[in-house]
């Protein structure tokens, strides 16, 4: 393995960026991700789960330790509990994404405090 730095020329790009490919997903990946969630087996809370990671940019850890008492359906906000020396703060919810909270949440029969729970709860 090269150890590589990376220089920035004078626009702020890499000076090696020609030869790195990017390291992230554009919009219609991620489109068709989400779209693909959608199929699976527990089609409405995968689906939520990866809209909400890439919305608000959570780590896995953050997305898992998200709670019911998180999610305030009235303000449309969530409420981000950031690790790692994070900011913790609100975010707001946009309308598909709430519909698909309502969704999920009217889907689930346990009273469990988590968002997120797998089959074996």
């Amino acid at each position: 393995m090269t150890n590589r730095r990376s220089v920035k020329s004078a626009d702020g790009n890499a000076a090696d960026a020609h030869e790195r490919g990017r390291d992230y997903l554009g919009q219609p990946q991620v489109d068709r991700l989400l779209q693909a969630a959608k199929k699976g087996r527990h089609g409405v809370r995968d689906h939520l789960l990866l809209l909400m990671v890439f919305r608000h940019g959570l780590r896995v850890s953050e997305a898992v330790a998200l709670r019911g008492e998180h999610v305030d359906l009235l303000q449309s906000r969530l409420w981000v509990a950031r690790l790692k020396n994070g900011l913790s703060v609100e975010h707001p919810v946009a309308g598909d994404e709430l519909r698909v909270i309502k969704r999920w949440l009217a889907r689930r029969d346990d009273d469990l405090p988590w968002l997120f729970v797998s089959e074996r709860r």
